[in-house]
């Protein structure tokens, strides 16, 4: 494998670990729970409910015909496919950190059979960036 392949691969996991913070810092600023709606004397009423402990505590959104009910549905359904997107990112980036741990072990074993073990700044950069206990602290 060519290293402009192995510099590719690793802009793709830096760009998509970037991705990924933004989408983590998106989801815990944003309101948790689900929508519920009660109805009182034929009218329906919208409570937010969410968890905190054991508790489920309700906080009351509006009327059906709100604009803020609509508002906080959608900022719900945003939240979950934030969360969807996030399973689905450390999925791939736990493939892409195996598949460039296992060139970068290539790489290394290739430096060793050197007779001279020299390397270039890019194989020292790569090594001291991807060896085995770097990237345990990472992940």
């Amino acid at each position: 494998m060519r290293y402009a392949a192995l510099t590719w691969m690793m802009i793709q996991y830096d760009q998509w670990t970037d991705s990924l913070e933004a989408a983590r810092r998106f989801v815990a600023g944003a309101s948790k729970g689900y929508l519920s709606r009660k109805l009182k004397n034929g009218r329906g009423y919208w409570y937010l409910q969410y968890r905190e402990g054991s508790r489920i505590l309700s906080q009351y959104v509006g009327t059906d015909d709100e604009k803020k009910v609509k508002e906080t549905a959608t900022l719900i359904e945003k939240r979950r496919e934030e969360e969807r997107y996030i399973r689905r990112m450390e999925r791939e980036l736990h493939v892409l950190r195996k598949a460039i741990r296992a060139i970068i072990a290539r790489i290394a074993k290739r430096i060793s059979r050197r007779k001279d073990r020299t390397m270039s700044e890019y194989e020292k950069h790569i090594l001291t960036r991807w060896s085995r206990h770097a990237t345990e602290r990472a992940a």
